[in-house]
C-alpha cells in the first residue's frame, strides 16, 4: 500500500511541479507556487525561526526515509544469496553472477529485484522533489528581488549556521529510533506476512497440533512455521544492526519488559503454543504505533533538511543589491561633479539646435546675412 501511494502520488506530483517550474511560463510558475510557497514556521517562537515546513520539504523527508529503507532491504537480500554472503549489494550489481546463484537462490534474487525497483523509484522521487524545492526557492528569490518593497534580510551568521547544522544532525539521530521500528515492520509486511497467509490457508487438521506432537503433513506445517519465526528474529537483528540508536532504545525497552529476543524466545513459543497460534502472531504489530513512527520520522527528516537549508541562505545582501538595480536609482560617479551630469541635457539641446540650424530650417536669415 505504501509503495503504491509513493508510485502514484509522490513521483507524479513531483514531476508535474518540476515541469511547471522549467516551462518558462508565468502562469505555470504561479500554479507551481501554489504548492511550493505555503510554509509553516512552528519554531518561530524560539531562535529557530528559519526552520520551515512546506510541501516539498515534507516530500523530501518522506522520500529520504523510503530511500534509506529500500537500500537497507537491497543489502539484506544480497547478503542472503549464498555465494555473495561476504560481499555487499554493489558487489552483486557490478560483478558477474555465478551460475549456481540462479539455481539455488531464485527466491532471494526475485526479492532483490523488487527491492532494487523500489530503490531506484525512491531515488527518482528524492531527486524530483529536491529539484522542485530548490527551483522554487530560486524563483522566489528572483521575484522578491524585482520588488522595491522587499525588506532587507540579513544572512545568518557563521555561528548560527553552525547551530542549525547541529540541530539538523540531532533531528536525524532522533529519527533513527522510530526508523528502526519502521524498517523491521516493513520487512515483516513484505516477507513474513505473505508466507504466513499462505500457510494459514492450508492449515487443515493441524490447527491444534503442537510441534512436539506433529506428524506427517502437520510436521511439515510446523517446520515451516518454525522457519518463519526464525525469519522474524533475523529481521529484528538486521534492523537493529542498521540503526545504532534504534538498537539501544529497543534493548532498553526489552530489558524493561524482561524479554530476550532470539532463538530461545522462539522455542518458548512453540513449547507453550500450537504451531498455528505461533503463526498467527508471527507478524503481530501495533499499527497505530507504526503510523506514529512514520509521522515522527518524516517530520524529523523534514526538519533536518530545513535546518541544513539554512547553510545555503546567503542571498540577503545580493537580493537587496538586485532590488536597488531594479528600482533604477543611479549612484553618482566618482570624480564627476553632480552639476556636470545636470548640464548634459542642455548640451544635447545645444547640439540639437545647431543641427537644426545646419538643415536651414531656423537659420536661413543668418546665412543670408553672411552671404550679403
Amino acid at each position: 500500500m505504501l509503495w503504491t501511494i509513493y508510485a502514484w502520488l509522490v513521483i507524479p506530483s513531483g514531476t508535474i511541479i518540476v515541469l511547471l517550474l522549467i516551462s518558462g511560463n508565468a502562469f505555470a510558475h504561479q500554479l507551481a507556487g501554489l504548492a511550493l510557497q505555503k510554509q509553516v514556521h512552528p519554531l518561530s517562537c524560539v531562535w529557530l525561526e528559519r526552520v520551515e515546513f512546506s510541501l516539498p520539504l515534507f516530500m523530501l523527508g518522506f522520500s529520504a526515509m523510503m530511500f534509506y529503507l529500500s537500500y537497507s532491504a537491497c543489502c539484506r537480500h544480497a547478503s542472503l544469496i549464498s555465494p555473495m554472503q561476504n560481499y555487499g549489494w554493489f558487489d552483486l550489481i557490478f560483478s558477474d553472477i555465478p551460475p549456481e546463484v540462479h539455481q539455488n537462490d531464485n527466491l532471494h534474487l526475485r526479492n532483490l529485484y523488487y527491492e532494487e525497483k523500489n530503490y531506484y523509484m525512491t531515488l527518482l522521487g528524492l531527486m524530483l522533489w529536491l529539484v522542485a524545492w530548490r527551483l522554487g526557492k530560486l524563483f522566489d528569490i528572483g521575484s522578491k528581488s524585482k520588488s522595491s518593497k522587499r525588506s532587507k534580510s540579513s544572512a545568518p551568521s557563521r555561528n548560527k549556521k553552525l547551530a542549525y547544522f547541529f540541530v539538523g544532525m540531532f533531528a536525524l539521530l532522533c529519527a533513527d529510533i522510530p526508523l528502526c521500528r519502521i524498517n523491521y515492520n516493513m520487512q515483516l509486511s513484505r516477507k513474513v506476512t505473505p508466507q504466513k497467509e499462505q500457510l494459514l490457508a492450508n492449515v487443515g487438521p493441524c490447527e491444534s497440533v503442537m510441534k512436539v506432537d506433529a506428524t506427517n503433513d502437520c510436521s511439515i506445517f510446523c517446520e515451516k512455521a518454525w522457519k518463519l519465526s526464525q525469519e522474524r528474529s533475523a529481521q529484528i537483528d538486521w534492523a537493529r544492526k542498521w540503526h545504532v540508536l534504534g538498537r539501544f532504545a529497543a534493548q532498553i525497552f526489552d530489558d524493561a519488559r524482561g524479554m530476550v529476543q532470539g532463538e530461545s524466545r522462539v522455542k518458548e513459543f512453540f513449547e507453550s503454543k500450537t504451531c498455528a497460534q505461533v503463526l498467527h502472531s508471527v507478524d503481530k504489530s501495533n499499527q497505530l504505533v507504526n503510523l506514529f513512527c512514520y509521522l515522527v520520522v518524516t517530520l524529523a527528516i523534514t526538519g533536518a533538511f530545513s535546518a541544513f537549508a539554512v547553510l545555503l541562505h546567503d542571498e540577503g545582501e545580493s537580493v537587496s543589491q538586485k532590488g536597488n538595480m531594479q528600482t533604477g536609482s543611479m549612484q553618482p560617479v566618482t570624480g564627476v561633479p553632480e552639476s556636470s551630469s545636470k548640464s548634459l541635457p542642455q548640451k544635447e539641446n545645444t547640439h540639437a539646435g545647431s543641427k537644426q540650424s545646419a538643415t536651414g530650417v531656423p537659420g536661413d536669415a543668418t546665412m543670408s546675412e553672411h552671404l550679403e
